[in-house]
């Protein structure tokens, strides 16, 4: 009989993530427990229940993926804050680090003379998403 995926279950499986119009944006093989917070809730939710070797097609909604997009996440920050000798441009990424020391990066949505705008919200956030999955083994 064929193992099944339950909580806290290691599990190695194969992923293939897409967007909506059939871009694929992430492709692995994993194993880690089930639980773990680096898999997405859509994700997760879909392994619960599967036997070894099953496959299986899921449209994983923002909820549960990466989320949906808050407006109050982009902001408009000094460009003085930044080294002057940095170079940023529109859509690249930067670091940046609070008074705690933890880190958050940001998208560079528009460069004005003073100032940056900044977008913390996560590249796939309101995104839905596409994953085709295969669990190989179960432990």
């Amino acid at each position: 009989m064929a193992k099944i995926v339950r909580e806290n279950s290691k599990v190695k499986f194969r992923y293939t993530l897409k967007l909506e119009d059939g871009t694929i944006i992430d492709k692995d093989t994993v194993e880690e427990n089930v639980n773990d917070e680096g898999i997405i809730e859509g994700i997760r939710e879909a392994l619960l229940g599967m036997r070894e070797g099953e496959k299986k097609e899921i449209v994983i909604p923002p909820e549960k993926g990466f989320g949906y997009r808050d407006e109050n996440l982009v902001l408009k920050v000094p460009r003085d804050i930044f080294p002057p000798d940095m170079a940023l441009e529109v859509g690249g990424i930067v670091d940046i680090v609070d008074e705690d020391g933890s880190i958050y990066s940001a998208s560079v949505k528009e460069l004005g003379e003073n100032y940056v705008m900044l977008d913390f919200n996560h590249p796939l956030a309101g995104k839905k998403l596409i994953a085709e999955l295969e669990v190989i083994s179960i432990q």
